[in-house]
């Protein structure tokens, strides 16, 4: 009976995905196909960006693969990744049976911000973009703040949905101390987005963990 071949395949340079700021452009030089024969021998193997194909091999290509079982196949690439993207390579065997798999995901989000500003003053694009950076996912995010006299402030693209519970280190729910407004932030992407920025009453704590949940 015929049995698939195992593949993998990943992006070998820089990184097999990731999270990355919208705005930035990842460059794909080199993606490592693995292949394992099962019941029939290996005729080709193709590397593709969507519908486009950046490569393939066969024949000898593919001879360590069909008479030692298994190896890697290494494809050189040129590709700039500024949008979400995966790569799919097809192996195609003697039995004319196709089996894919794909690499890891590219996925760029505008980012979240975090940090303490002063007692006095006001979370505008300025200051908002002068805290700490966080390339991250939409999720629940546990932030260590330290305060003097300072207000805590966390900001979430408004895409990502408003922040439903704010739980401090004692897993009160604070949510109503802080307050929302809506600021304006231009990307790295050179795009205006709406955030959804919490701030605190001016306070003093060290390593003080706060659960921001959507």
């Amino acid at each position: 009976p015929w049995v698939a071949p195992v593949v993998s395949a990943a992006v070998a340079s820089p990184s097999n995905g990731g999270t990355f700021e919208k705005g930035d452009t990842q460059s794909v030089t080199s993606i490592n196909v693995n292949v394992t024969k099962k019941s029939a021998n290996i005729t080709a193997v193709e590397v593709f960006d969507g519908s486009s194909s950046l490569g393939s091999k066969s024949g000898d290509d593919l001879s360590s693969i069909n008479s030692g079982g298994s190896g890697t196949l290494n494809f050189t690439v040129s590709v700039n990744v500024s949008d979400n993207k995966s790569f799919t390579a097809k192996v195609t065997d003697a039995d004319t049976k196709v089996t894919s798999a794909n690499t890891g995901t590219f996925t760029f989000v505008y980012p979240y911000y975090q940090g303490v500003i002063a007692a006095d003053g006001t979370a505008d694009e300025t200051t908002v973009k002068g805290l700490t950076k966080m390339v991250q996912g939409k999720g629940t995010k546990t932030i260590s703040y330290t305060a003097n006299n300072q207000k805590m402030v966390f900001a979430t693209p408004a895409a990502n949905g408003v922040i439903k519970t704010i739980t401090d280190p004692n897993g009160f729910n604070v949510t109503d101390t802080f307050t929302q407004t809506t600021v304006s932030i231009t990307g790295l992407d050179g795009m205006a987005q709406q955030y959804y920025v919490y701030t605190s009453a001016p306070t003093t704590v060290s390593t003080f963990n706060m659960k921001f949940a959507h």
